[in-house]
């Protein structure tokens, strides 16, 4: 199975439509089409999907898909370890930027 049959597949057993997933990302659904069908996924799709989804498994979606391997495309994914300390660093400023917001209230 490829990369493309196994995003579909995963997001068709979560009821979840290309176009909910295009309006959640600010995208066109025609835009999303192309990952779901033939573009190989960059950077900036595989974590906008995963705020949508965190529980995806790249792992199996991505595994023996040649196409991104031969591109070196592996180097651009994030181990979760990375990932979760990117999200706590940005949640944190958030929280900062909210608490010195509502100080000036």
């Amino acid at each position: 199975m490829n990369y493309h049959t196994k995003l579909q597949t995963f997001f068709k057993s979560k009821g979840i439509s290309q176009k909910k997933i295009a309006d959640e990302m600010g995208l066109s659904r025609s835009n999303i089409s192309r990952y779901f069908n033939k573009a190989a996924p960059n950077y900036e799709f595989i974590k906008s999907i995963n705020l949508i989804t965190p529980d995806i498994d790249w792992n199996h979606i991505l595994k023996d898909n040649v196409e991104i391997t031969k591109e070196g495309k592996e180097s651009n994914l994030k181990t979760p370890d990375i990932l979760l300390k990117e999200i706590k660093v940005r949640v944190n400023q958030l929280e900062d930027w909210h608490k010195s917001d509502t100080k000036k209230s």
